[in-house]
């Protein structure tokens, strides 16, 4: 069965859950990325490691609709995400490993000192857990879900956090194969979206955790990869994919209706994923575009209550080459800093991790060096200092505060698709997937903490 977990933490550490359904197991299954992003060359091929080498499948999509943009095909290669099962993960000498004592950004100043707890395992789940979700409450409360494809159909799962450990349990809120899980906190509640096959084609489903219960399944609408925010007119919204565009949904407090029309200008979209952020006034929305024979860039959307959705505009135009798998998050004074996977442009195979805010004048690398970085996230410290997370081309999960002076390791073997949040005391709290000792693909946890 397919299904989404949410954990809790209390007395045990972590508790032993196996979905409630029987299927066929499906251990070394994983999820596979595809990616369709043409290339700058520059004057060379530009070749990507994992979507293979540029030219490919330069037909267009049949048009979706009038006035609606082409998905451009390009390269429609996979990623590594079936890698990460077999993957020996190599930690550089410059990367500190993780042990029992804090790890220390590599910076001059003292007031730069973070420090990163040992990861552990959120929940003892069937071994083919993946794309974690994770919110905090007001109250301190971590949640997380996610879906495990150990049976057929994938189910969801859920855990929380507690003062004695992580209570976890499965998540049988619709039956048939779920995945892929958004949280959003609001005020004292926990919205829950993701991605449900009643029938062959993905739709998108909600529930409600309030006082302790989920409310039943509601449907939003056909689509998938979504990207939910409370936007600054105090709603839930979510943007998602939907034949490949991005269409928007709002929740109103009890059903679903459709947002104003995203106008896109560029011919070729990035159906990988998309950010949406809850601005004033709003929403704002990254996504990675192309005009055709060149890469992706990253173009900004606005929307409000009053206007709908305006004009787009580039956040940042790749230096001859590509940018997508784009993440985000808003500081305390409202500010979106965006991070995305972004090609160098002096090493053609390196697929390194940026971040940006529209008011730089340029990206600033984060991590940058031989191989292909992917999944980045970016969360912030109470002093508005920014931590990314990302996989490493290694296949682990590294991080780095700003100013970005150093790599340092979160996961102490293979993980992949970092996502993190940040409570109500300014720890960011990561999560991801990863094997444990015995090499089934579990949940883990770890936190990033402002001072040694």
């Amino acid at each position: 069965m397919y299904g989404i977990i949410v954990a809790y933490r209390p007395a045990a550490r972590y508790t032993s859950l196996a979905p409630l359904s029987f299927g066929i197991t499906m251990r070394n299954i994983a999820l596979t990325r595809c990616s369709t992003a043409p290339r700058r060359h520059n004057g060379h091929a530009s070749f990507h490691p994992s979507r293979g080498a540029r030219g490919e499948g330069k037909s267009r999509q049949p048009d979706p609709g009038p006035g609606a943009p082409q998905v451009r095909p390009g390269v429609s290669s996979c990623n590594r995400w079936i890698q990460l099962l077999a993957f020996t993960p190599l930690f550089l000498s410059a990367t500190p490993s993780l042990g029992a004592a804090p790890l220390a950004l590599l910076s001059p100043a003292a007031s730069d000192t973070v420090s990163i707890t040992a990861p552990e395992v959120v929940a003892a789940t069937p071994g083919n857990a993946k794309t974690p979700a994770v919110a905090c409450l007001p109250d301190g409360s971590v949640h997380i879900a996610w879906h495990d494809f150990s049976l057929d159909p994938a189910s969801l799962y859920y855990a929380v956090s507690g003062d004695g450990g992580w209570r976890a349990e499965p998540l049988a809120l619709l039956a048939g194969k779920s995945i892929r899980p958004a949280l959003v906190a609001d005020g004292e509640r926990l919205h829950l979206l993701w991605e449900s096959y009643q029938t062959s084609t993905a739709e998108i489903y909600h529930a409600v955790l309030e006082h302790g219960d989920w409310s039943p399944a509601q449907p939003v609408a056909e689509g998938s990869l979504i990207s939910a925010a409370k936007g600054g007119d105090g709603r839930l919204h979510a943007v998602f994919f939907q034949n490949r565009y991005p269409v928007h949904y709002i929740f109103d407090g009890s059903s679903w209706v459709a947002g104003g029309a995203i106008a896109v200008s560029e011919p070729y979209i990035n159906s990988f994923r998309l950010k949406v952020l809850g601005v004033s006034g709003g929403l704002r929305l990254a996504l990675a575009t192309s005009a055709g024979d060149e890469g992706y860039d990253i173009r900004l959307f606005d929307w409000t209550a009053s206007a709908g959705w305006g004009r787009e505009r580039t956040l940042y135009r790749s230096s001859g080459l590509s940018s997508d798998d784009v993440g985000g998050a808003v500081d305390s004074r409202g500010v979106p800093r965006w991070t995305w996977t972004e090609q160098d442009p002096n090493d053609v195979y390196a697929f390194g991790i940026v971040t940006m805010a529209e008011a730089d004048a340029a990206p600033v690398w984060v991590a940058r060096r031989t191989g292909y970085a992917m999944s980045p996230e970016l969360a912030f410290l109470p002093d508005d200092r920014e931590v990314v997370a990302w996989t490493t081309p290694e296949g682990s999960v590294a991080a780095s505060v700003a100013p970005h002076a150093g790599e340092l390791a979160v996961s102490s073997g293979a993980g992949d698709m970092p996502r993190m949040a940040t409570d109500a005391g300014g720890t960011v709290h990561v999560v991801y997937y990863g094997s444990d000792e015995s090499g089934v693909q579990q949940i883990w946890h770890a936190e990033v903490r402002a001072g040694s």
